[in-house]
């Protein structure tokens, strides 16, 4: 019966290509015809008038010998090739999968390739099948990568590790398309075995590699490690790009790179080049959108619009190796942008597999549930006292973790210790505030404590669950009360975001699988956001994105200083340091 049914499905995919091939001639209907559209090339650079034809979900041609048993007359609008985001973690948006994929559609997204190692830190591979299992069930194409390295390092308590035999089963999977960052890039460079060894799993090995250069950058890239979306000046971006490194501009909402890096794209370096997200935050979505933002704010920095487009369509593709997506030419799957306008990515309805639907029927896509339902029991902490958050003063001076806004990598700075009653606290004069990391997956009572300046709260604490990579507890406070009250009320919520003002919890976001993500809707998640934002605002913090900065302070592979939930992490010198000096 297998041979038989084998039989079967190469006789259905040889009448496919067939009525394939004869659409493509005008020989037979097609199933939709776009009509009079402005057509953007990828391949030429032309702009053409013309129809595109559909069968089956695949571009049959562009030309204007085509009929249809259903015709869609475009004039004046332009068609693009659907958005591909190559790099993205969902996790994030903090949507799962299902939910989040019809507000990127409506933005023009067709397809993202996420790195789903926040999940993984937490739960493993149970947490990644469970993501790609969710993904199915959304109206986008979901790929994924890999993670190349959970937990991070050594310096930070994860859920779970992915090692090799996680990552051997990953590889054969058809939804998996690469290892994904290599962020431990000191292993990488000493040659450790382990990394080797994961590396030659995976043909596709994206990397992660920020402020590298130099004979480092050589030892990285000779890895076969071919890209990295973590550059943040022209000139490293530069080098980057003389090294073979195909070069991922980001912009998302913590860090924001697209205005420096994008003066290093022109015709020489184009195809080397993609526009990523990153990490986006649920408000940005709704407020911005996705790819359709960058691209608009890269043509109003004077990139050509057909340049701009290429970035995020055929150029992602070709570094991805997706040969059927990624242009609007024969036989490619049936994904398309109809906009309105270009130059303001005025989208007016999308092309998905060969179903047209306008904005507004998108908007009303049915939710079909999510697939994430038996994680949501991941926090996990031993219980603790007021009095173990206390630091006893041993010396004058302390490191303090300084933020830059709206970037993910902080400077280290060394200060006074402002005290009280032999301890060392708070300073709200200087912006000093405590921050504590407490390990949330094996209740090992780890609890890093140190202080961070530029966060600018001046009553309560904000607490978090999500706290790169390793999703630990991460809570800035005033003062000890409302820091213990942020963390326990976290515990009760299975995870989430909390902000606490003394024993008083003033807000709060429940986000209870793994600790990252729920199936709200964007509108009801972002006002439950946004009411958190307005508390920390209205008592003193003046960042962008204040949830999305405290979520990468434990971030122990970002440049200079950090805090998991072992201490003070040196990042440069990849080991805990003392938080005295």
């Amino acid at each position: 019966m297998a041979g038989r049914g084998g039989l079967v499905g190469v006789m259905e995919e040889k009448e496919r290509l067939k009525r394939l091939i004869l659409a493509a001639q005008g020989r037979l209907e097609c199933d939709l015809v776009l009509k009079n559209g402005f057509v953007l090339d990828v391949f030429t650079g032309d702009i053409l008038l013309g129809d595109v034809g559909i069968i089956e979900g695949r571009i049959a041609g562009v030309g204007r010998n085509y009929r249809g048993k259903e015709e869609l007359d475009l004039s004046g609008m332009f068609l693009s090739p659907g958005f591909i985001d190559a790099h993205m973690h969902v996790e994030s948006t903090m949507l799962i999968p299902s939910r989040l994929s019809k507000y990127l559609l409506l933005h023009g997204t067709t397809t993202i390739v996420t790195d789903p190692h926040e999940i993984a830190n937490v739960l493993g591979l149970e947490g990644i099948m469970a993501m790609i299992e969710d993904g199915e069930k959304g109206s986008i194409d979901y790929f994924f990568t890999a993670p190349s390295c959970v937990p991070a390092t050594q310096n930070e308590t994860s859920g779970a590790t992915i090692g090799i035999e996680e990552l051997r089963k990953l590889s054969k999977h058809e939804k998996v398309v690469g290892l994904s960052e290599v962020m431990d890039f000191l292993s990488v460079l000493r040659g450790d075995e382990d990394v080797l060894e994961k590396l030659l799993l995976f043909r596709s090995r994206h990397g992660h590699a920020p402020l590298l250069g130099g004979p480092e950058l050589m030892g990285y890239v000779a890895s076969g490690i071919d890209s990295d979306h973590e550059t943040v000046s022209f000139k490293e971006g530069l080098h980057k790009l003389r090294a073979g490194v195909f070069l991922m501009i980001r912009n998302g909402s913590s860090a924001k790179n697209l205005e420096e890096l994008l003066p290093l794209v022109d015709k020489n370096s184009l195809f080397r080049c993609c526009l990523v997200t990153d990490d986006l935050c649920p408000k940005d979505i709704l407020d911005f959108g996705h790819l359709d933002h960058l691209l608009k704010r890269s043509m109003e920095l004077g990139l050509d619009p057909i340049s701009a487009y290429r970035l995020v369509t055929i150029c992602p593709a070709s570094y991805l190796g997706f040969r059927d997506r990624g242009a609007i030419s024969p036989g490619k799957m049936a994904d398309l942008v109809v906009l309105r306008d270009l130059r303001e990515v005025e989208i007016y309805g999308v092309v998905k597999g060969g179903r047209f639907l306008r904005s507004e029927e998108v908007q009303e896509l049915p939710y079909w549930g999510g697939g994430l339902s038996d994680l949501t029991n991941s926090v996990n902490f031993k219980p603790f006292f007021t009095d173990d958050l206390k630091i006893p003063l041993k010396a004058e001076n302390i490191r303090v973790i300084s933020l830059i806004p709206n970037q993910i990598v902080t400077e280290a700075i060394t200060i006074k210790a402002s005290s009280h009653g032999g301890y060392v606290v708070s300073d709200r004069e200087r912006d000093i505030l405590k921050c504590v990391v407490v390990e949330r997956h094996r209740a090992t009572g780890n609890m890093g404590k140190g202080f961070v300046h530029g966060f600018g709260l001046k009553s309560g604490a904000i607490g978090s669950s999500i706290a790169h990579d390793a999703h630990n507890i991460v809570c800035i406070g005033v003062d000890d009360e409302s820091i213990f009250s942020a963390i326990n009320r976290l515990r009760e919520l299975r995870g989430g975001i909390v902000y606490a003002i003394g024993s008083e919890v003033v807000a709060e976001l429940g986000l209870p699988y793994a600790g990252l993500m729920c199936d709200l809707e964007l509108e009801d998640l972002v006002k439950r956001q946004m009411y958190l934002e307005e508390c920390l605002s209205r008592n003193g913090c003046k960042l962008d994105s204040p949830i999305m900065s405290l979520s990468f302070l434990a971030l122990s592979v970002i440049p200079k200083l950090k805090l998991t939930d072992k201490g003070l992490v040196d990042v440069e010198r990849g080991s805990i340091i003392d938080l005295f000096q």
